[in-house]
């Protein structure tokens, strides 16, 4: 069974436009062991409104190294009728960057290089 702990929500000041960012990082178990965790960042006041995330899968337990786990960015958005999932690269990041997402994923448990 899969089952997501719901860590408290954080926020920060953005970097850009000293409004509120909201960090959420939850951790997923599989029938009781970790499993995945995931990090999501947004601003409410930004255009286009979307989620910034990064998804880490893979061993958890002590014996478990970097090479064992694969991250990957994501994006989460809403329209009027759905919810949308979709990649995160580069060339579609928004100006207003915050290393903050980078430096709690980083420092938390991905170890690999995002």
């Amino acid at each position: 069974m899969i089952e997501i702990e719901f860590e408290p929500s954080s926020v920060s000041t953005c970097e850009c436009c000293g409004k509120d960012t909201v960090h959420l990082t939850r951790f997923v178990k599989s029938d009781g062991n970790a499993y995945a965790v995931y990090h999501l960042m947004y601003t409410p006041v930004h255009e286009p409104d979307y989620m910034s995330g990064l998804i880490s899968l893979g061993k958890w337990g002590e014996s478990a190294t970097q090479a064992d786990r694969l991250a990957f960015p994501f994006r989460l958005w809403k329209t009027k009728d759905s919810y949308g999932v979709g990649e995160s690269t580069a060339s579609r990041r928004r100006r207003c960057k915050s290393s903050a997402l980078t430096f709690s994923i980083r420092s938390t448990c991905m170890g690999n290089n995002v």
